[in-house]
């Protein structure tokens, strides 16, 4: 398997295989977040994706019903990119229902509604979307790069398409004497 830098996943997926289309994360500039700060962002070549998938048929049955995309930022690659992905994970699992993956409100802003329609169909149907808040003051002092509206419209937009998220929140984020603003 080709994975380069640290590989993280939510702990729903402990048992969802992982497979690498993206390294390190496209944003990198969240004021909290350490996660890829050692590894540049990058989109791993097809070649090792498919070499990826042969390896993973030899330990998983060829009637899986879920993959998970690493790195930190799969849903950043272009719809299209994804399309391709997508065909070749069905060409080695034929039967998968769930491609996941994590995703950020500018990833998902980045693709038109019929984008988001078509991956959907091509199996794409659980976003790990680290929202953190929807407390527009914290929003900016966390450098998400987005607003609470730009999460509202993103979010309205995937339920239109019919694709499942898991909203990831940090609780007490705001701070000491925030926490009213913020629950609400």
């Amino acid at each position: 398997m080709h994975y380069t830098g640290p590989v993280y996943r939510p702990p729903p997926e402990a048992d969802t295989p992982l497979l690498e289309v993206t390294y390190g994360c496209s944003w990198g500039k969240c004021s909290f977040c350490t996660m890829y700060h050692s590894q540049k962002f990058g989109v791993s070549p097809l070649e090792d994706v498919e070499d990826d998938l042969k390896e993973l048929i030899r330990y998983y049955p060829k009637d899986l019903k879920k993959i998970f995309l690493v790195n930190g930022d799969a849903f950043a690659l272009p719809a299209r990119k994804l399309l391709e992905i997508a065909e070749l994970i069905h060409k080695y699992f034929p039967e998968i229902e769930c491609i996941a993956c994590y995703a950020s409100i500018r990833n998902i802003k980045r693709k038109s509604m019929e984008d988001l329609e078509n991956l959907r169909k091509a199996g794409y149907n659980r976003l790990y979307i680290g929202l953190e808040t929807a407390y527009e003051p914290t929003l900016k002092q966390m450098r998400k790069g987005y607003t609470k509206e730009d999460e509202y419209n993103e979010l309205s937009r995937l339920k239109e398409a019919n694709m499942d998220y898991v909203a990831l929140l940090m609780l007490g984020v705001a701070g000491r004497g925030k926490c009213i603003e913020s629950a609400k």
